[in-house]
């Protein structure tokens, strides 16, 4: 979080900066104040715990370096916040018919957040986006680029011994 708030400060030319913050995956090193933990559970209840405080300590250092990025620039910047993947929903927790079709619903909803400068981005985004489509739509919208969105589909494998063996997800089922 340092390095991408010194980053953002710097003056010069645009750049593109990528990072990828693997928390809050396992393993859980951080409580929701940001001290460490060494997290040991039995259970995907007591697991979820370590989770939630891992995101809560991630979502506040994103949401003081998104505000310190948009303090810090000089031309209004485009912010991408994305998820790579849903949270996954054990079935202690989620006890329902169909469980593995929801699971995997709810495991590819992406989180994204998007700061696009209205003085440079002049489309509307779309109600329903997925990931494969957040930089279509961004050059399009703020760039002039005439990419066009993909199809919105996404795929997962159900087998982790047959992970070429792909099944789409099914988004006019609501997971929620």
């Amino acid at each position: 979080f340092e390095s991408l708030e010194k980053t953002a400060a710097e003056d010069g030319e645009p750049k593109f900066v990528f990072a990828h913050i693997t928390a809050p995956h396992g393993p859980y090193v951080f409580d929701r104040e940001g001290g460490k933990v060494s997290a040991q559970f039995s259970s995907n209840i007591e697991e979820m715990d370590y989770f939630l405080d891992q995101s809560i300590f991630v979502n506040n250092k994103l949401t003081t370096l998104v505000d310190k990025i948009l303090s810090n620039s000089k031309v209004p910047p485009i912010i991408i916040i994305q998820s790579d993947h849903g949270f996954y929903v054990p079935p202690e927790i989620l006890t329902v018919p169909n469980y593995d079709t929801i699971k995997f619903n709810i495991r590819m909803v992406n989180f994204a957040a998007y700061y696009l400068p209205k003085n440079k981005c002049r489309s509307a985004l779309p109600h329903s986006i997925n990931a494969v489509n957040t930089f279509r739509f961004i050059f399009d919208s703020c760039f002039g680029t005439k990419y066009g969105l993909l199809e919105n589909k996404s795929y997962y494998f159900k087998d982790q011994s047959r992970p070429y063996d792909l099944l789409e997800v099914d988004y006019s089922k609501d997971p929620f």
